[in-house]
């Protein structure tokens, strides 16, 4: 694993434009940026956080830890500098509206708006970053991944009951059903061996997240840095660590903690705190003055008679969902909890008005 995965690192790095990469101080930045600062003379690296985060930040069960507490082992072991961009709650709330178009469409709010003020300070110097995205796809970075849970469902869709409650009646829309569907779909689609080596339920949570959840990141990562003139890269998502991964007992990918053959692989290579380091998603604000902005935010978008949130959603249902403190258990795999969710209807009537976006039922 080693082996191929510096071999893609190494020939992503591009040889007549200037690189970078994306550093969070979690595993598999760490190790991207291990490899590539043995290749580019006085790397710099690029990290992003947001106003008000540290004093409001707490652990939980999915954000494990704060970014900044480790990416500084990163740049004292290989010597390196790195850029630490701090977004502020006014610039949140502005590329909230921007990023739409970036994208088309809503996507995933504030997480969208950071990556893209990051790639856009980055594209000042640099054309090129190398990402640690796909590594938790593959190597059963995720909770679902190793949780002896049945799934009778894809494992990342939670809240089913609640989401449904959200939805506008008059749309006569069946989320569990749909998703069910869908699910029962996707199973007949995937390759398992006829005797069972005893891995053939983690192949399908394989095969789950890299044919859905990992296009979805991927494509919103490249979209926003492609509207910032950034080109980024991400080598974990090579097709021969894809291929080669599928076969892999499961057992080399979690053993006493996620992502055992990765950690493994590279423990001589990075600091002994991250080797370490517990899965942390991909960083989001906990500001508790971005929470009330990005609700102020809503209400004023439900104020109009005319957008599109009256035809898709139970507003008396969101307004009990904003009053209650039902804030902890996130919507979408580790992403958006209370406040993104809110930011998201707000995306979505932003994309209704700039695309005059018109609903028959």
């Amino acid at each position: 694993l080693k082996k191929m995965l510096d071999f893609a690192i190494i020939k992503r790095i591009p040889k007549t434009k200037k690189a970078t990469t994306l550093l969070s101080g979690g595993l598999d930045s760490t190790i991207v940026t291990s490899v590539v600062s043995k290749n580019i003379s006085n790397l710099e690296t690029y990290s992003v956080d947001y106003e008000d985060n540290n004093c409001d930040y707490q652990a939980n069960l999915y954000e494990t830890s704060n970014d900044q507490d480790y990416i500084k082992y990163a740049l004292d072991m290989f010597k390196i500098s790195n850029n630490h961009i701090l977004v502020s709650n006014k610039d949140l709330i502005k590329l909230l509206k921007d990023v739409v178009v970036y994208r088309d469409g809503p996507g995933m709010t504030t997480i969208d708006a950071s990556l893209y003020q990051l790639c856009k300070l980055m594209e000042q110097d640099y054309d090129v970053a190398l990402t640690g995205e796909c590594s938790d796809e593959l190597l059963g970075g995720y909770r679902w991944s190793y949780n002896e849970e049945v799934f009778d469902n894809f494992p990342w869709i939670r809240n089913v009951e609640l989401r449904q409650k959200l939805i506008n009646k008059n749309l006569g829309v069946d989320i569990e059903a749909y998703t069910k569907n869908e699910y029962n779909r996707a199973l007949k689609q995937i390759d398992l061996l006829k005797e069972d080596d005893g891995n053939n339920d983690k192949r399908i949570i394989y095969y789950l997240n890299i044919k859905y959840f990992m296009p979805t990141l991927l494509s919103r990562a490249f979209q926003i840095a492609e509207a910032a003139n950034v080109d980024l890269r991400a080598p974990f998502a090579d097709k021969d660590i894809v291929n080669y991964l599928y076969n892999v007992d499961f057992n080399y990918k979690y053993h006493n903690g996620e992502k055992y053959i990765l950690r493994e692989a590279y423990k001589d290579d990075i600091p002994q705190e991250i080797f370490a380091r517990n899965k942390s998603p991909y960083p989001k604000s906990q500001s508790k003055k971005l929470a009330e902005i990005i609700e102020r935010k809503y209400y004023q978008a439900i104020k109009d008679k005319k957008s599109i949130l009256h035809k898709l959603i139970d507003v008396d249902e969101v307004n009990t969902l904003i009053a209650s403190d039902y804030n902890d258990v996130p919507w979408y795999g580790q992403l958006l909890r209370k406040t993104e969710l809110l930011a998201y209807f707000y995306q979505i009537h932003v994309w209704g008005k700039k695309y005059k976006i018109k609903l028959e039922l």
